[in-house]
């Protein structure tokens, strides 16, 4: 299954890029097809604007709820400065 994880840090660094990396790798059933970077389309100046990066990475399919709780649980234990994230599933093409 697709992932997309968005997670947002107040200033996200090339080792901040590195973890969430290293993160996903611990997630995904295709270490090669890893995709990370920041995103370009945030450029406001308000709080929630701050630095997102953004994973794109494939897992084994696993029910979405079940998909939930293991990224989230494997966030909160890695990545515990993180601001927010968001988790979807986009439909392969």
């Amino acid at each position: 299954m697709n992932v997309e994880l968005t997670v947002q840090f107040e200033e996200p660094t090339e080792e901040t890029l590195v973890e969430l990396r290293t993160v996903v790798q611990s997630l995904s059933d295709d270490p090669e097809r890893i995709r990370v970077y920041a995103d370009q389309e945030q450029k406001g100046d308000g709080p929630e604007d701050a630095g997102w990066l953004i994973a794109e990475f494939s897992m084994a399919t696993l029910p979405e709820e079940e998909a939930v709780d293991r990224i989230a649980k494997v966030l909160d234990s890695s990545l515990a400065d993180r601001l927010d994230s968001t988790i979807s599933f986009p439909k392969e093409r």
